[in-house]
């Protein structure tokens, strides 16, 4: 069973050092973390006993810890206002991104990025420098049923 819990004062602190130096910026509020170290923003005023409720489900998600860094969620990558490792992308690439395919892309950045085209948030990917791997949840994807509508960059 998935339980999750309200962050630890230095767990806070380490989630914001890894996102300032991912991201130039933090997501500021309460936090709750389960155990697949998927993070979640709730209200201050948040108050359960986990045990009578399922705590999984509390406040929105906004990202998970990994080894390599924080992966921001769609939510998370459009509230953390992101100032570094933000890459542009075309507006041709814009529908690949939503239909969940890898973009071969040259860039500068290695690592997890934030995702945009003009003023609009895509989510999270993770580039090394040659492509960027998506992140999108295969629920939130475009679907796509038509035969001639094959992705000409690159199928994951």
């Amino acid at each position: 069973m998935i339980t999750a819990r309200p962050m630890k004062i230095h767990e806070i602190k380490k989630m914001h050092k890894l996102m300032r130096e991912q991201y130039g910026s933090i997501i500021k509020g309460s936090f709750f973390i389960n155990n697949k170290n998927k993070v979640f923003l709730v209200s201050e005023l948040v108050t359960f006993d986990p045990n009578k409720f399922n705590s999984d489900g509390v406040g929105l998600y906004i990202g998970t810890i990994e080894r390599d860094g924080f992966r921001l969620s769609i939510e998370g990558a459009q509230l953390i206002n992101a100032k570094k490792n933000v890459l542009e992308i075309p507006d041709e690439l814009v529908y690949d991104w939503t239909r969940g395919f890898k973009l071969k892309l040259k860039n500068k950045f290695k690592g997890y990025v934030v995702v945009k085209n003009k003023t609009d948030i895509l989510g999270c990917g993770k580039s090394n420098g040659e492509a960027v791997l998506n992140y999108v949840p295969k629920p939130r994807r475009i679907q796509t049923y038509r035969k001639d509508a094959e992705n000409p960059i690159d199928k994951t």
